[in-house]
């Protein structure tokens, strides 16, 4: 098995096994993105939220703004492809 293809099983597990956190917050958000999930229910979405080194939680521009705090640094990807743990 290669690394990337590890890499790729360490993700889908991260975002299939997502539930909501408690902490609802994120050092950094990223919106208007194709953020590639691996997740064959979900296979793509705009949105991503990350706490520290950890993501937080993937969705819609709606769903991860949420997790926006004053400290949070937010990057527009206008349209461009995202593959998180890459």
């Amino acid at each position: 098995m290669t690394t990337l293809t590890k890499l790729l099983i360490l993700f889908y597990l991260a975002v299939s096994s997502f539930t909501a956190s408690a902490q609802k917050k994120a050092s950094l958000i990223i919106i208007n993105a194709k953020v590639v999930t691996l997740n064959d229910a979900s296979p793509q979405a705009q949105a991503i939220a990350i706490n520290g080194d950890k993501i937080t939680a993937v969705g819609t521009n709606a769903q991860i703004l949420k997790f926006k705090t004053s400290q949070t640094k937010t990057i527009d990807a206008k349209g461009k492809t995202v593959i998180p743990g890459l």
